[in-house]
């Protein structure tokens, strides 16, 4: 599992529902985040109206570290004052995974055990001496776990 933190980017979000148009509203979080001081220009702004959510990418690499230091920040738009919730964007990606499908030789399922009124630690006992009899061809039992709702797992030595 790689994943790679954003020198460039910023999640923000949090954006407050306003009246105004979508360009508007890009132009406004641009205006906001931009800092020439620091050497952020913003190279770029998504954003999502319906989740209220924004990628901000600046033009140089290191500026993010500005803004999540902190976890809110400011949001002027006419007169009144916003907190947005800013966190660094990251990208993630899997190399190499492997999927593994197998039977195991010692481990069974039971299902549909009918429901009875004795308690999961009886019905546990009742189960594993069951599966121990050689009569029903059993054998030494590792482990056993009874759930009441109808499903048990056995692990068998051998």
């Amino acid at each position: 599992l790689h994943v790679v933190i954003s020198g460039k980017k910023i999640n923000v979000s949090e954006i407050p529902e306003l009246p105004i148009h979508e360009d508007w509203m890009r132009d406004k979080l641009e205006l906001n985040f931009y800092k020439p001081a620091q050497g952020g220009e913003v190279e770029n702004v998504t954003y999502n109206s319906q989740s209220r959510t924004a990628v901000i990418t600046f033009l140089r690499p290191g500026v993010t570290n500005s803004f999540v230091r902190c976890t809110k920040y400011p949001f002027l738009v006419n007169g009144r004052c916003y907190m947005l919730s800013v966190f660094p964007h990251h990208s993630v990606h899997v190399e190499k995974f492997q999927l593994y499908s197998g039977i195991s030789k010692k481990t069974i399922l039971l299902k549909g055990i009918k429901e009875i009124e004795d308690d999961e630690e009886n019905v546990q006992d009742m189960l594993e001496s069951h599966f121990q009899r050689p009569t029903n061809s059993g054998g030494e039992i590792e482990s056993i776990k009874y759930v009441s709702k109808g499903v048990t797992w056995v692990w068998f030595e051998e």
